[in-house]
């Protein structure tokens, strides 16, 4: 009985430890991509567009 329950317990936590491990994924996707538009908008304020194919206008 004892170790059913150890057993239990063991796989409650790696439960919790993977839904933490995809909630910092999910904030750190989330960072990179909010960081990426905001260089992509710096980029468009600032640089004068001539409609190269990399064009961001």
């Amino acid at each position: 009985k004892g170790m059913k329950e150890r057993k239990h317990l063991v796989e409650a936590e790696l439960q919790q430890a993977e839904s933490r491990i995809k909630t910092t994924d999910n904030l750190v996707e989330g960072r990179l991509v909010s960081s990426t538009d905001r260089v992509e908008k710096e980029v468009r304020s600032t640089r004068l567009c001539y409609h190269t194919p990399m064009c961001f206008c």
